[in-house]
């Protein structure tokens, strides 16, 4: 799959990915997500799944379940990590710069 990429995205991008890559080769990954139908994270995770195990980086993905409470929680952790030029607190665990 790597492969047919080549071509198609910048050189620099795929040689990148293989630096990367071996410094991460035999290591684990475990991408959550609420649904592996829809939405931009399920339509990356499609692809990166089979890319990065072809590169030697062990990458799952799990779908995790819950009820609408549950996920309207999760949201409230998510959506201001999407706001741009966004200050998250240490609480959160991310802190950008603006």
């Amino acid at each position: 799959m790597f492969n047919q990429y080549l071509g198609i995205s910048p050189k620099s991008d795929l040689l990148l990915l293989q630096m990367v890559s071996a410094k991460l080769k035999g290591k684990s990954f475990l991408h959550i997500n609420s649904t592996r139908k829809g939405g931009g994270v399920a339509e990356i995770l499609q692809r990166m799944i089979p890319i990065l195990n072809e590169l030697g980086i062990n990458a799952r993905w799990e779908v995790i379940e819950g009820d609408p409470r549950f996920f309207e929680i999760t949201k409230k952790f998510i959506m201001p990590c999407r706001v741009e030029q966004k200050i998250l607190t240490k609480r959160c665990g991310i802190i950008t710069s603006r």
